[in-house]
């Protein structure tokens, strides 16, 4: 793993173009990650929420650093909870804490607190659940059928929209707002909620296919979504039902299926790993080419094949994935135990037009790591 900063600059230089990436070369000033936070839940009444940081070292790999709970090594207390997402807006970071009722708000260099916003409105204080950064506005879906707007300088919130029910993911595109609405997993009635940001009118959109939608991302002017399906009653408890779907006007087109996706420029990448209690199949680590509609495999996940694949993200200004693993037993993800990150390299073939991984490391992290959130400086030069 020697010379790293070499084969990072290789990757990228490969990469920049088919992914995407938001962080454009500027010549002379650049983009650079110093690491990477990693959101974990916890686990249910048991194991409290936190925040990890893996520390980049461009030379060496075998030199990064695991912080399994930066928040709580700069504040000395927990987050408590399930933490179940964060953003980075400017120099804070936005930790979503579900079950306190609040967003936590840190430096994000430090990760010293500093605010505590609760969703209030007429009384009541909302369950937060995810949260997305537009224009230095934060934009947060909460359980009950209502997405927050915070305005990022001075943490207040300023709007509210009605979305549909135990809203999940969401997405803004083309002055639109999308919300996925899970309606807590029953199977029925889950649906999008397309929200004007100029109008604040809201239109709720059901399929026949949306059975538990959980997130939705844009990329090239197309909206996708991911459902999670339902479970089968009977032991072993299959999966069912789920995939990335492509949400044109009112209907549900099946692009892949996969229960995990991550979604860069041109790119999507997934991971197929259908629940059964224990579990029985092998996963699958795809990427797939939005234009060409070609799919090819990521990797072949043998390096991880131990552990438990939870989540897939990106580093669009590095290029390296990571695949957030639980510990597993026998065939049983073990909910309670410290998790893992996997961190792989992208190479890229131009003319085949696929994208497939290098494995690089894998770390000791906190329990339940979920997403992986880059931690992007921008370099005057």
């Amino acid at each position: 793993m020697k010379k790293f900063f070499y084969l990072l600059a290789a990757v990228f230089a490969l990469t920049a173009c088919n992914t995407g990436s938001d962080y454009e070369w500027e010549g002379g000033s650049y983009y650079l990650t110093e690491g990477v936070f990693i959101v974990q839940e916890g686990n249910f009444g048991n194991v409290n929420g936190s925040i990890g940081y893996l520390t980049y070292n461009y030379i060496d790999i075998n030199q990064w650093t695991m912080n399994p709970d930066i928040y709580f090594s700069a504040n000395g207390t927990s987050l408590k909870g399930t933490i179940n997402d964060a953003a980075i807006c400017g120099n804070k970071i936005y930790i979503v804490g579900t079950d306190e009722k609040t967003i936590f708000v840190a430096d994000k260099t430090s990760m010293v607190e500093v605010d505590r916003i609760k969703l209030e409105l007429e009384g009541n204080t909302f369950k937060p659940r995810h949260i997305v950064v537009s224009n230095n506005e934060l934009f947060v879906s909460t359980f009950e059928k209502k997405v927050f707007v915070i305005n990022s300088a001075n943490n207040t919130i300023t709007k509210t929209y009605d979305c549909g029910s135990y809203s999940e993911g969401l997405a803004i595109a083309d002055g639109y707002l999308y919300v996925a609405n899970s309606n807590y997993a029953s199977g029925e009635n889950s649906s999008i909620s397309k929200i004007n940001l100029a109008t604040g009118t809201s239109e709720e959109i059901k399929t026949p296919e949306m059975k538990n939608v959980v997130d939705v991302q844009t990329a090239m002017g197309r909206i996708f979504y991911l459902d999670s399906g339902t479970y089968d009653p009977v032991p072993p408890h299959t999966q069912k039902d789920y995939g990335i779907y492509e949400l044109k006007g009112k209907n549900s087109v099946l692009v892949l299926a996969a229960t995990e996706m991550c979604i860069s420029g041109n790119v999507i990448l997934g991971i197929n790993n259908p629940h059964s209690y224990p579990s029985t199949g092998t996963p699958e680590f795809f990427a797939y080419n939005i234009s060409s509609g070609r799919k090819n495999m990521l990797t072949d996940g043998k390096d991880i094949s131990h552990l438990e694949p939870n989540k897939i993200s990106l580093d669009p200004v590095s290029g390296l994935v990571y695949i957030t693993c639980l510990s597993k037993n026998a065939g049983i993800p073990q909910y309670q135990d410290y998790g893992f990150c996997a961190v792989y390299g992208l190479n890229a073939d131009s003319f085949a037009n696929t994208l497939t991984g290098n494995y690089l490391k894998t770390f000791q992290c906190g329990v339940g790591p979920t997403y992986v959130i880059p931690n992007i400086k921008y370099v005057q030069k």
